[in-house]
């Protein structure tokens, strides 16, 4: 074989190798999201691929290398031990800024939301008919509350994951002035958000209603539920991580669109920047009711905490 014909067959072996490499990493990635510890790996990794989407549309190449799940760079001036963990230390690392970050940025009105749930049964069940307004009202007030700082929630995750510092999740001020500049695509962006965020709270519901879903589970055999349970379980968490990377990349796509328009000194009306932010509001608006709703069908109090799509990629 001379060399022309192997540089023109080296291609489709090229693309075959890095489709093998990147469907077994991806098939890694789900394994990592069915625990909430293995999980935190997982969100390092992802946080950290949607550092390098942002490299390559703010350089313009697609050369910057994906990040791995385990190994590190294969320099020779790393040391040993780098190069067989560097890189599940990374993502590990970036899994917990990221999932801290997120975590403190949302945990004021998570914290009343849980307080005016947990109460609001409480006093019902006791019959406390002097304060059954009251902790609706407290729910109500916390969704409110939590919509100027959710509808930002998407530019500081990836503008936290760009710069790589635990501290710029809370740069307010430079997240909020990005917002506007992404356009239509931050309100394509939230919409995709939501859709991923319905389909990972009807995960959570779904179980309740196992037996109609599954009615082997009722045939009395000892492992019929725990099998239900570990199918359900491996198939929305697939979803989920696919989901994610899809989210994860536009979320990339419209920081680094922001961060060019605003290094090019240019600015959105606020006719239209109010209105995306309104649209965007209203949809985080029906998320949280959602969420109530969910609660509701299946309690689990970390949920309150967590929503896969934006923090802890684990379902619960």
């Amino acid at each position: 074989m001379t060399l022309a014909q192997a540089s023109t067959q080296s291609p489709p072996f090229g693309r075959l190798k890095s489709a093998t490499v990147g469907t077994s990493r991806i098939g890694a990635v789900i394994l990592l999201c069915l625990t909430p510890l293995t999980a935190v790996v997982a969100l390092g990794w992802l946080t950290r691929e949607s550092a390098r989407g942002v490299a390559v549309r703010l350089a313009g190449s697609r050369s910057i290398a994906q990040p791995r799940l385990v190994l590190g760079d294969a320099g020779l001036s790393r040391s040993l031990p780098y190069r067989l963990l560097g890189g599940l230390a990374a993502n590990l690392l970036a899994g917990i800024r990221a999932w801290a970050g997120t975590l403190a940025f949302t945990l004021p009105f998570s914290l009343i939301a849980m307080v005016g749930w947990l109460t609001g049964w409480e006093n019902s069940f006791n019959k406390g008919y002097e304060f059954a307004g009251l902790w609706p009202l407290v729910s109500i007030a916390s969704a409110l509350v939590s919509l100027p700082v959710l509808s930002i929630l998407p530019m500081a995750i990836a503008h936290q994951a760009a710069s790589g510092r635990f501290r710029s999740i809370f740069e307010v001020r430079r997240i909020a002035g990005l917002v506007p500049l992404a356009g239509w695509r931050y309100l394509a962006l939230t919409v995709l958000i939501a859709i991923g965020s319905i389909g990972a709270l009807g995960a959570r519901v779904l179980p309740t209603f196992a037996e109609q879903i599954w009615p082997a589970v009722t045939s009395g055999y000892p492992d019929a539920a725990s099998t239900f349970a570990g199918r359900f379980r491996l198939l929305t968490t697939s979803l989920l991580v696919v989901g994610l990377l899809v989210v994860r990349r536009t979320m990339a796509w419209c920081y680094a669109h922001a961060v060019t328009q605003s290094e090019t000194g240019r600015r959105s009306s606020i006719l239209k920047s109010g209105l995306i932010l309104f649209l965007c509001s209203a949809a985080w608006l029906g998320l949280v009711f959602l969420v109530y709703v969910a609660q509701f069908l299946n309690y689990f109090w970390w949920n309150w905490f967590n929503q896969p799509i934006l923090m802890l990629p684990w379902l619960g």
